[in-house]
């Protein structure tokens, strides 16, 4: 009894290290790490991953999610030790878990202190539901990996934002530009050689920054705008 206890514990080690370690490659590895460490340490035999608001393929939201969506919704586990008989609550998640061979599931939240991010069904081929201590060990591991995906989320959001902040930028550099050029070339000011782009931009249908990148390019020229001094 005391080397069993004791081999769980190793291996509860060595599944929260390679958690940890999976944090290196990119969120495939770390989703593929706690899907593969659950499936070695508790007493089930699927797992799946329902993820809204991720671009992950192999683990999004589904039309047939059932408890998933519930419990990703409250942050609370749900356990239903019949699926056939759930039919009635969630018939295309009963149907097609049951299509495959799964009898019972046990759903808990992919959770933050903020919020819940996703959840797990953990499958069984028998109508048994996870224990008190099994559940308890499952959602430490899926803790682990919800504050990886946050921080996933985060970075990506972070990037978004840079890159919509660098072509703002580039847009305005090369405003600033063919604002220079139209007025040398038309002999007007740059408030006016502006006010030109705009109205053109605006008349045709285009982009101000595509109109402005053409007159850099030379694609556009000054008889094109028609300008008159002022």
């Amino acid at each position: 009894m005391i080397a069993t206890h004791a081999s769980r514990e190793y291996d509860i080690c060595v599944a929260f290290a390679n958690l940890a370690g999976s944090a290196a490659g990119d969120l495939d590895v770390v989703l593929d790490t706690v899907v593969g460490e659950c499936l070695r340490l508790l007493p089930v035999d699927g797992v799946e991953l329902f993820l809204p608001g991720f671009s992950d393929h192999r683990y999004s939201a589904g039309s047939d999610a059932g408890p998933a969506a519930e419990c990703c919704r409250t942050g609370r586990g749900i356990a239903v030790a019949d699926l056939a008989e759930a039919g009635r609550a969630w018939p295309g998640y009963s149907a097609r878990t049951s299509a495959l061979g799964y009898k019972a599931v046990s759903v808990l939240p992919l959770r933050t202190e903020a919020e819940a991010v996703g959840a797990a069904s953990l499958f069984t081929r028998g109508s048994t539901i996870l224990n008190a201590r099994d559940r308890r060990l499952a959602q430490a591991l899926l803790d682990v990996a919800a504050v990886f995906l946050v921080r996933d989320r985060d970075l990506k959001k972070s990037e978004r934002t840079t890159a919509q902040l660098q072509r703002a930028l580039d847009s305005r550099v090369i405003i600033e530009q063919a604002k220079g050029v139209l007025a040398t070339q038309s002999g007007v000011t740059v408030s006016i050689a502006f006010g030109v782009l705009r109205a053109f931009a605006r008349n045709t249908n285009q982009k101000l920054a595509d109109v402005a990148s053409d007159v850099v390019n030379g694609v556009l020229r000054m008889e094109d705008f028609r300008v008159e001094k002022k």
